[in-house]
């Protein structure tokens, strides 16, 4: 078995995004399709998280 089992969805998006027409109409849009595993994505997120933190905290910007 697999160490990481994937949701239906999951692996329904995943099989999405490897279709070409749909890579080439998402990239016209600005989009960049990266595909990931789970434990990828949660590093992915974790850093993009940090890194914009610490943009937003420099720039002092607070909610509102």
């Amino acid at each position: 078995a697999k160490a990481e089992t994937r949701a239906p969805a999951a692996w329904a998006l995943d099989q999405i995004l490897k279709d070409p027409a749909i890579r080439e109409t998402l990239a016209s849009q600005g989009a960049e399709v990266r595909l990931m595993t789970s434990a990828q994505f949660k590093q992915f997120f974790a850093s993009e998280y940090d890194k914009w933190g610490r943009i937003v905290h420099a720039a002092g910007l607070k909610p509102q």
